[in-house]
């Protein structure tokens, strides 16, 4: 269980890989740059931010670790949990998932209190689903609830360009597929994708590979069960 925090408060969740953690300095910056657009005032330093989230780590002895950074106008507190690799059997039996309607506002920002990302999510588990996929009033698509999302069509790998947390995992990703387009697209046509990858953004290393990632989350549609408008995704490997 999270703890709750004010809204006006942004946050980044981390990993560690041999009890480094995964392109700190770039989550700090984020973070930072977070706290500026929603204009928090705080007297944290890059370095201040830094050397908490290493302190965090070496002052346990497991791995890999999840660190959330929440930093408010005043405090700044790391918290460190043991990280949950997701079981073998959603890589080979799949998961569903659900179309939202709802769009994150202050996209930029990760902050809390985004309320349409936690009734998406809570809506997936509602419906026996395991994540929600944004769509505006439209239809048209945007990201996952807590999570990036990519899609392949005739072999060309696809995001959506503005609108969405830019992430780190994110980043990493458009980084390594150097290829990847920028499309908008309704629902109707998503489900007509030949592959969909779910990042979530603190469990990178399973999503590293297959076209040019190893494992991945690849999203197929499924007849035959209701959520919401009747789609279910499946999420393989």
């Amino acid at each position: 269980m999270e703890t709750p925090y004010a809204e006006n408060t942004v946050y980044a969740t981390l990993r560690t890989y041999d009890t480094v953690i995964f392109r700190l300095d770039d989550h700090v910056d984020r973070l930072l740059e977070s706290a500026r657009l929603i204009h928090l005032h705080h007297p944290f330093t890059f370095d201040d931010l830094k050397s908490e989230c290493l302190a965090a780590v070496d002052s346990i002895h497991f791995d890999p670790v999840r660190l959330r950074i929440v930093l408010s106008d005043q405090e700044l507190n790391v918290e460190v949990e043991p990280l949950s690799e997701k079981p073998d059997e959603y890589y080979r039996n799949g998961v569903a998932g659900i179309f939202y309607e709802g769009i994150r506002h202050d996209p930029d920002a990760k902050r809390h209190q985004q309320m349409v990302c936690a009734n998406a999510k809570q809506a997936a588990v509602d419906s026996g689903a395991f994540e929600a996929v944004l769509v505006d009033e439209n239809g048209m698509i945007g990201e996952c609830a807590y999570a990036n999302l990519f899609w392949v069509k005739n072999g060309q790998l696809y995001t959506v360009e503005s609108g969405v947390l830019p992430g780190i995992t994110r980043r990493t990703v458009l980084e390594i597929a150097d290829d990847c387009q920028f499309d908008r697209i309704s629902k109707e046509e998503l489900l007509k994708a030949d592959e969909l990858f779910y990042y979530p953004n603190h469990q990178w290393h399973s999503a590293y590979g297959h076209l040019g990632f190893s494992k991945n989350w690849r999203w197929q549609a499924r007849a035959g069960y209701e959520r919401f408008d009747g789609t279910v995704w499946g999420l393989c490997g």
